[in-house]
């Protein structure tokens, strides 16, 4: 049972960290976007618009990570609702 309560903790900890990490994709995201509005040039345009869809890209990416986090934790949860209803 406290194995699975410190596997529960650990789990939320790695969960916290990727929530940290999604607004810093965010602001990554609209940064290169930004800089893409701003030049005419249609290259630079382009190298920051791939910039923009690559913090895109790790965003989704961090958030699939958090939902599979999420079922793990549930699964646990209701694994230590089992044990503890024994």
């Amino acid at each position: 049972m406290k194995e699975i309560k410190e596997e529960i903790k650990n789990l939320e900890r790695k969960m916290e960290a990727l929530m940290i990490a999604i607004p810093k994709e965010e602001a990554s995201l609209y940064f290169y976007q930004d800089l893409a509005s701003s030049y005419e040039n249609d290259s630079s345009k382009e190298v920051f618009l791939e910039l923009a869809q690559q913090e895109n890209e790790h965003k989704k990416k961090l958030e699939a990570m958090i939902k599979e986090l999420q079922v793990s934790i549930d699964k646990l949860k209701a694994e230590k609702k089992r044990h503890r209803n024994k």
